[in-house]
């Protein structure tokens, strides 16, 4: 990787002015790569734990999708010390995992309407993981 790529901060332009969180905490490259990187690791857990009959949140305790801006907080921080070529990896990993683990899927299952469809609002319903 190029130095310049691995230290340069992004920029949204002069006149940008968001309030979301994530505008002011990603600072570079291997933020928002980390970020992806570690939504796709949660994304493979949860769809292993409920594949094997242990249903469990997407989220892990204690979040739920109100407390998301403080669990990509500590996403963030737990990646600081990571290099970027190190999360290019990890996500290029995770990246060919999620798709094998959508390509095996039928189009029933991708299905929100089916009966069998593995939709995330029936994985955790009744247990407050929506709050």
């Amino acid at each position: 990787m190029r130095p310049n790529i691995e230290t340069a901060g992004l920029f949204f332009g002069n006149d940008f002015d968001r309030p979301e969180a994530h505008w002011m905490r990603d600072k570079n490259l291997r933020d928002i790569l980390a970020h992806l990187h570690e939504w796709q690791r949660m994304l493979l857990g949860f769809v292993d734990a409920n594949r094997h009959g242990q249903p469990r949140p997407f989220l892990p305790f204690p979040h739920t999708w109100r407390t998301t801006p403080a669990l990509n907080q500590e996403i963030w921080e737990h990646y600081q010390d990571v290099s970027l070529d190190e999360i290019q990896a990890l996500l290029t990993a995770s990246h060919t995992q999620t798709v094998e683990l959508i390509e095996s899927f039928s189009d029933e299952e991708l299905s929100v309407n089916s009966e069998v469809g593995l939709s995330l609002t029936r994985y955790g319903e009744g247990k407050g993981t929506d709050a």
